[in-house]
């Protein structure tokens, strides 16, 4: 090992120490650690948590990320329903005729409404409170309507060696030409783009990652230009 490689991986290590973080001969030489909100968030802290990353139509380019922490609660299809409200546009019903399409990564899923008018909540099973709201609506110009503020991207850093797990992963496409399964390709680099960060080695260093639920947003009804799309990521497990 050269002298400057050996500086650059005893400065990555010094930084690391308060995230709980590991360096070995193969971690990248551009490791940065979590920093920011994110670790903030963690520090201390013992329960469930969800850290959602927004990506760009690209499918790389991070928008931002938002860190939700618990308290545990005992979630059924009643308290899921009402903090799906939450994720209404104009007031929709979602919480009395919105369709449940399930449990996904740990994670309650409702629609409502359907094509290019199409709302979406994302309620974490282990808190009972809202994780995601989407709307696609009218031109299909996705966007997040919950939440509606990001903390910086930059915290999340870059990857620091390994490939930790991102549990069990689960997914929801929005583009009705698609029925439902993102196409592989797409998916695979919404995941990388997560992989490339420092947050699954900073959830791991203090907990367990349980579920990813990976949530495409089309862009444009038609579907004409297949990246104009952006990605919600949504990391969720439970801190000790």
């Amino acid at each position: 090992m050269t002298l400057s490689r050996y500086l650059r991986l005893l400065l990555a290590l010094l930084t690391l120490v308060t995230l709980g973080g590991c360096l070995d001969e193969d971690t990248p030489a551009e490791c940065v650690p979590a920093t920011g909100d994110l670790v903030a968030a963690l520090d201390g802290y013992t329960g469930p948590y969800s850290v959602l990353v927004h990506i760009d139509t690209d499918g790389e380019t991070l928008l931002g990320y938002a860190v939700d922490t618990g308290p545990t609660a005992s979630v059924d299809e009643a308290m899921a329903r009402d903090a799906a409200q939450g994720a209404a546009y104009h007031g929709e019903p979602i919480a009395s005729h919105g369709a449940l399409l399930g449990v996904r990564a740990g994670q309650w899923l409702f629609t409502y409404g359907a094509g290019d008018y199409t709302l979406l909540a994302v309620v974490s099973g282990a808190t009972g409170k809202l994780t995601l709201g989407v709307s696609v609506a009218w031109t299909a110009w996705g966007s997040t309507t919950s939440p509606l503020s990001w903390s910086d991207a930059a915290d999340l850093g870059a990857r620091c060696g390994g490939e930790p797990s991102f549990g069990e992963v689960g997914e929801v496409e929005l583009d009705p030409f698609y029925g439902g399964a993102i196409p592989a390709a797409r998916r695979d680099a919404a995941l990388a783009a997560v992989r490339r960060t420092a947050l699954l080695e900073a959830l791991w260093a203090r907990g367990t990652v349980t579920g990813t639920l990976l949530v495409e947003i089309p862009r444009y009804a038609t579907s004409v230009d297949p990246h104009e799309y952006r990605f919600a990521v949504l990391v969720s497990g439970v801190a000790d």
